[in-house]
């Protein structure tokens, strides 16, 4: 997953990044030449986890009892893949969901969701501590 965060002056200051569906690695390589925005190329913390989404129990045969998967990662290191802090200023602001066929190389990452968090779900890195993400996808 990529985490993507703001180093900011203040802990009150809101991170509003352009969304668009066509985001692709170009958009994370550009962050480059940000002089306040990275992010966090981190992997999954344990393999997804199959669950029913709700609502959907009575739909599923007792043998294919699963169409949702929970992925989990958490947030690691003190520096973004550019090399900015990742610290008590950063405000973790978006996530994706990426497809990493060769781990070593980044370049081969294809994204294949991303969000934005919302002002109030925007978190400031505390001192000692990590963020983690919860990302379910229900195939429905």
């Amino acid at each position: 997953m990529y985490i993507e965060y703001e180093n900011q002056v203040s802990p009150s200051d809101i991170s509003i990044p352009a969304f668009s569906r066509d985001i692709d690695i170009g958009y994370y390589n550009s962050l480059d030449d940000s002089a306040t925005r990275d992010f966090l190329r981190v992997p999954l913390r344990m393999e997804p986890t199959l669950s029913v989404s709700s609502g959907y129990e009575a739909n599923l045969p007792v043998n294919q009892q699963g169409n949702q998967l929970t992925f989990f990662v958490q947030t690691a290191g003190g520096q973004g893949v550019h090399g900015k802090a990742f610290g008590t200023t950063s405000k973790v602001y978006a996530a994706s969901l990426i497809a990493a066929p060769v781990f070593s190389d980044r370049t081969k990452d294809v994204i294949f969701a991303r969000t934005i968090f919302s002002t109030a779900n925007q978190v400031t890195k505390e001192p000692s501590s990590q963020i983690g993400i919860t990302w379910d996808i229900a195939f429905e």
